[in-house]
């Protein structure tokens, strides 16, 4: 967590600030879009996931023991792939739409696409209603 934060998150902040726009290139500018939409929703189902696992753990005492250590991987593991949806989506309906703002200095997806009118509340209702 803490090497995201320095690598990708603060350091491309900074330079930005410094050179007064961006002068790291097209990739580290959609690197650091992308890995935003995705490190958020991951973090937040985790927390919500072990949280889930402790409530069921003390509601069902017996059963919690007969969790494995491959079943909580499993689970986590269906986790970070199900994050992967919006990442890959905005990529796939348009690669374009990473722009740089100058009030936030860093580069952040723009939602411009005719698509988004529709596939974004709809990913909104299915990202809100899973946990």
């Amino acid at each position: 967590k803490q090497w995201y934060q320095r690598r990708v998150a603060i350091t491309p902040g900074l330079v930005s600030l410094l050179a007064d726009g961006w002068v790291l290139g097209d990739i580290i500018c959609n690197v650091t879009s992308y890995s935003s939409y995705y490190c958020l929703p991951v973090g937040c189902f985790l927390i919500g996931g072990m949280t889930t696992g402790k409530l069921l753990m003390l509601h069902f005492p017996l059963k919690g023991r007969t969790w494995t250590c491959t079943q909580t991987h499993k689970v986590c593991g269906g986790i970070w792939v199900f994050c992967l949806g919006l990442p890959i989506t905005q990529y796939l309906v348009s690669s374009t739409d990473v722009v740089f703002d100058l009030r936030k200095y860093n580069c952040s997806y723009g939602f411009f696409a005719g698509t988004w009118k529709w596939l974004k509340p709809a990913s909104f209702v299915l990202m809100g209603s899973v946990p």
